[in-house]
């Protein structure tokens, strides 16, 4: 398709525009002519294609993170992370996350919390126990694990809860 009102935009004006940055010869142009609004609605789409796929590709992992978080990371690494923690505010969020989660290092133990299962074999209502979850560091994308109860006549029940969709 060609540019229905002469001389098509550039590349830079198409990038402008893209940025928000356009002038108002050149929102005026995209009004008039179809050829470059598309010409622009495919550089949006790249421009998003190119975000989701390199989204945070220049962050540490999150084991990375908690090494750094630990004292454990070798020096380079800990120089390395602590400058790109001046910058990215979503690593320096999950570094907080950490600290916060960190800070009840030995968890203390569960206590014993009673709850009602089925046991078909009597017929009827018995109580089972809560066992203690195993502590685990809190890392980006990571599930929680499902609620394992023990009844009587060593029978475990897991639990996993799902939040509706929604």
């Amino acid at each position: 398709m060609d540019c229905s009102t002469p001389p098509p935009l550039t590349d830079d004006q198409i990038s402008a525009a893209l940025d928000e940055a356009a002038t108002p010869d050149v929102i005026d142009h995209l009004a008039r002519c179809p050829s470059c609004a598309a010409r622009l609605e495919d550089a949006r789409v790249a421009e998003q294609a190119l975000r989701s796929g390199l989204y945070r590709w220049d962050c540490p992992s999150p084991q990375a993170l908690a090494e750094y978080h630990l004292g454990r990371a070798d020096s380079e690494e800990q120089r390395a992370i602590a400058r790109h923690l001046e910058e990215c505010a979503r690593c320096s969020e999950e570094i907080a996350e950490l600290v916060l989660f960190l800070r009840d290092e030995a968890p203390a133990p569960a206590a014993e919390q009673p709850a009602r299962a089925w046991r078909p074999a009597m017929r009827g209502w018995s109580l089972a126990r809560l066992l203690p979850r195993t502590p685990a560091l809190a890392l980006r994308g990571g599930a929680a694990e499902p609620l394992m109860f023990e009844a009587d006549g060593g029978v475990t029940i897991f639990l996993e809860i799902v939040p509706a969709a929604g």
